[in-house]
């Protein structure tokens, strides 16, 4: 707003001394000749009688100047009329400022009009204002003496006189107003057409994007032009317009993750109930009749039903880390004494099942804040992947190192590996790189997420890594503390 203030301010400077080159220019045409733009607007001898009339007011005006007040006033009024050179005026008295007249003046004579023409011309402010007041046959004027003393004296006129000088003052008057006018035009017209560009245009811009926005439109972008203070607000405008669109696109995402959610579940559910239904009806119509089978309909139903308990907990688990509600106890440990905890029980779990475990010397510094529980469910979930997909004698490599501030634990195996396109999805819930719904391997599809929901509530991170017949690292990243 200051830069439009400051852009107003040297704009109008500009169109008051524009304004003041035409008035002085008309002033001057006319004076010359009585010409203005081809129109004759004074004749040569109505130039002839406003000259005549001009000069007799500017001498006599110098030869008072040049007297004292007492000899004004004792000066017989013929003879002060003799120091005019033209026939165009004539002095009819002098007064004071007691209202004492000179030797020979008509003191009788209605100088009201002449009166307030005198007060005019001696306002600044009138003058400025460039209001005409129209003259009669008298003029009064004042005159400061060489002994600063001030008298009035009324010039009388002749009617050519006072109809040239009317004609001259309204005439300037029309002319040198719509002169003014139209310097005001042209002055002002850039500051016009910038306040249009910079503000009346960016205003409009502004106004259609809230309403698209209203509407449900955040594909297009604000752009910022304008004044100071626009550009910031449009700036600010399209900061909104993109969290509105990012929030908008984060909405549905989540609400197409609920719906492939709801459905996944729908069908991990469904099968193993299924399946139970199935084999409850065959114990109901006796197909189980010898303990051998009624041995394995039992197991498959008891089987089955701990897969719906493990399903129902992972949800249970997986709802309250999305909506944010669950809570860890997590606190601060030597690293060294996190990995023992964590890998020592897993070890003689990896090698019963056939497995190779390995586990590099730790990094020996740094000390990291987790809940020790709920680190240990995620490496258990980690490993217990790589032994359900890998080969029936894997290996197990576990290493740690320090980058970026952040603690790193990295979780390797000789498995089939994972395709690089379905890299980025392994970690979304119910997620099967196969494309598979079947239970036929176990779990329930959200062990990686949960994972890496836990690793977040640590503040920390997990990242996949893995090549096609080599295998898969996973590295989990805590920040170090202090």
């Amino acid at each position: 707003m200051n830069r439009v203030l400051r852009g107003l301010a040297i704009y109008l400077v500009v169109a008051v001394l524009m304004s003041l080159i035409v008035v002085s220019t008309i002033h001057g045409r006319l004076l010359l000749n009585g010409e203005l733009f081809g129109y004759q607007l004074l004749s040569n001898q109505e130039l002839k009688v406003f000259y005549e009339a001009i000069g007799d007011y500017i001498d006599i005006r110098q030869k008072l100047q040049d007297m004292n007040y007492e000899t004004i006033m004792k000066t017989e009024i013929d003879i002060v009329d003799d120091f005019l050179d033209n026939n165009v005026n004539e002095i009819v008295g002098i007064y004071d400022e007691d209202n004492n007249w000179s030797l020979g003046s008509d003191s009788s004579m209605n100088l009201e009009k002449a009166r307030r023409r005198q007060k005019r011309d001696e306002n600044e402010i009138l003058n400025i204002l460039l209001i005409p007041v129209e003259v009669d046959e008298y003029v009064v004027f004042r005159v400061k003496t060489i002994d600063f003393k001030e008298v009035f004296l009324v010039m009388k006129q002749s009617k050519d006189a006072v109809k040239i000088i009317n004609k001259y003052s309204f005439t300037v008057y029309r002319i040198q107003w719509i002169a003014i006018g139209l310097s005001l035009i042209v002055s002002f017209l850039p500051m016009i057409i910038n306040l249009i560009v910079n503000y009346t245009i960016p205003i409009r811009r502004l106004r259609n994007a809230t309403r698209l926005i209203a509407e449900g439109d955040y594909n297009f972008s604000i752009q910022t032009k304008g004044l100071d203070e626009i550009k910031s607000l449009s700036r600010d405008f399209e900061y909104m317009r993109n969290e509105l669109e990012e929030s908008r696109e984060r909405e549905n995402i989540v609400l197409e993750n609920r719906k492939q959610l709801i459905t996944n579940i729908s069908h991990d559910l469904r099968t193993p109930i299924t399946s139970i239904r199935g084999y409850v009806e065959g114990l109901l119509d006796g197909k189980a009749n010898n303990p051998e089978r009624m041995d394995r309909y039992l197991r498959t139903i008891y089987d089955k039903t701990a897969y719906l308990d493990k399903m129902i907990e992972d949800l249970f688990l997986f709802s309250q880390l999305d909506l944010g509600e669950y809570k860890i106890d997590a606190r601060p440990w030597q690293a060294n004494e996190v990995l023992k905890m964590l890998f020592e029980p897993i070890e003689l779990w990896v090698e019963d099942s056939g497995w190779t475990f390995e586990l590099e010397k730790p990094v020996s510094r740094g000390i990291i804040s987790v809940d020790q529980m709920r680190l240990s469910q995620v490496v258990e979930n980690i490993i217990q992947n790589s032994l359900k997909y890998g080969p029936e004698n894997g290996k197990i490599h576990v290493k740690t190192f320090i980058s970026n501030h952040n603690y790193n634990i990295t979780i390797s195996d000789n498995g089939r590996g994972i395709e690089k396109a379905a890299l980025p999805y392994v970690l979304d819930a119910f997620y099967r790189e196969d494309g598979s719904r079947q239970q036929s391997m176990g779990g329930s599809g959200l062990g990686l997420a949960i994972c890496k929901k836990l690793v977040e509530l640590h503040g920390g991170s997990i990242n996949i890594d893995s090549e096609m017949g080599v295998g898969t690292s996973i590295i989990l990243s805590f920040p170090l503390k202090g």
